[in-house]
């Protein structure tokens, strides 16, 4: 199931493909496996920046975290540059954020 959900992530960053895209061809086709890619898709978001964000950001969610912000922006905390902080994980309510 991870592998699943890392490879519809990344075909989406690359550009090869939208997560809708890929859950409008599941649905419309009937192919050995068609159950789990659905249950991947459902699980899959947009946003991740490497296949290793995306198995932590799963692990942790599937195991009873809350849903995680991808690419986090941090209010009120910018570099001297004056770009702001982000963060590659985040729970805001809770002002956790990770770093992969």
């Amino acid at each position: 199931m991870l592998q699943l959900i890392q490879i519809a992530e990344s075909m989406e960053r690359y550009g090869l493909c939208t997560l809708a895209d890929l859950r409008a061809f599941a649905g419309a086709h009937r192919f050995h496996g068609k159950r789990r890619c659905l249950r991947a898709l459902a699980i899959a978001r947009p946003g991740s920046a490497s296949v290793k964000e995306t198995e932590l950001r799963v692990r942790l969610e599937l195991r009873g975290l809350p849903a995680f912000a991808i690419n986090y922006m941090v209010a009120g905390s910018a570099y001297d540059s004056r770009m702001e902080h982000t963060v590659d994980l985040a729970i805001a309510q809770y002002r956790v954020g990770l770093e992969y």
